[in-house]
């Protein structure tokens, strides 16, 4: 099951926080899992594949944005989204359950800690909304519904940075624009890992990409998050792709892939509050 579950809080005394919250939610949502499962926690801390959730960063109001800082009042409202990808791997299957028995744990008190700053949970939503924040499917249903539309435009809210490798020796390499191929593999390689069928392989959908798909319109820019001990830039923004090919198949397996992305995140760093992406369709409400 893929789940997108989004936290209503209130925070409980004034306090200030960094831009790059993600990662305090990063490390709430290990301390809400070992309140129920300490084993399940432990091993999604020392995993080093790809990660089975995603975290994005804390939504507040604009008014607490201060330059580089959030500064947040006593009663502040605000929200932060978990997503989990439950397939056939090691350490997921139970995920979904565990996080949602924290919020029924006597030791947690519907209080979650972000930093210095404690936040009273007031609603806990995954079920659809209208907002298309929040929900749950499978792979199997996402990709019976996929459909074999020409034009998939994705909107990436939380800065993203596409991995390009990295060579002995050297930094990590990373592309700032949302080059087809780099985007749609990034799904692929995450549908893949949790999955029980594999969607495609990655070398040839990177073949079939390069050839068949191209930015038909977009509008990103690039920015840069300030965590503790490095800062990563990333773009946001949105882009729209168009592919012209008539193989069915892969056609809707981009489709598929572009459904899959409110789940999954793109690209480094997701479980960070990096590349927060989902589809969007003309006339969607935002």
């Amino acid at each position: 099951m893929l789940t997108s579950t989004q936290i209503y809080l209130h925070a409980l005394a004034p306090g200030e926080l960094p831009n790059t919250t993600g990662q305090f939610g990063h490390a709430a949502f290990l301390r809400l899992v070992e309140t129920v499962a300490p084993d399940l926690s432990a091993a999604l801390h020392e995993n080093n594949g790809r990660q089975p959730f995603t975290v994005s960063p804390l939504h507040v109001p604009q008014r607490a944005r201060v330059n580089s800082h959030l500064q947040l009042n006593e009663g502040a409202s605000c929200s932060m989204r978990f997503t989990i990808l439950e397939g056939d791997t090691a350490v997921a299957p139970t995920l979904y359950a565990s996080f949602q028995a924290a919020f029924l744990s006597p030791w947690n008190e519907a209080i979650i800690r972000l930093g210095q700053i404690r936040f009273a949970v007031r609603e806990v939503v995954t079920t659809p909304r209208a907002d298309n924040w929040t929900g749950f499917t499978s792979f199997a249903e996402l990709w019976e519904r996929a459909s074999r539309e020409r034009f998939i435009t994705l909107r990436f809210y939380s800065p993203t940075a596409l991995s390009m490798g990295q060579a002995p020796g050297k930094p990590k390499r990373f592309e700032l624009f949302p080059q087809p191929w780099l985007v749609f593999d990034s799904l692929c390689r995450k549908w893949n890992a949790f999955a029980d069928m594999p969607l495609a392989e990655p070398n040839a959908l990177h073949a079939w990409i390069d050839e068949h798909v191209i930015v038909a319109d977009h509008a990103v820019n690039t920015t840069t998050l300030y965590f503790e001990k490095f800062a990563q830039k990333g773009f946001i923004g949105q882009v729209t792709y168009e592919i012209s090919s008539d193989d069915a198949d892969m056609v809707r397996g981009l489709n598929a892939l572009a459904d899959f992305a409110l789940y999954a995140g793109v690209g480094y760093k997701t479980t960070w509050g990096m590349g927060q992406a989902r589809r969007v369709r003309v006339g969607e409400r935002e």
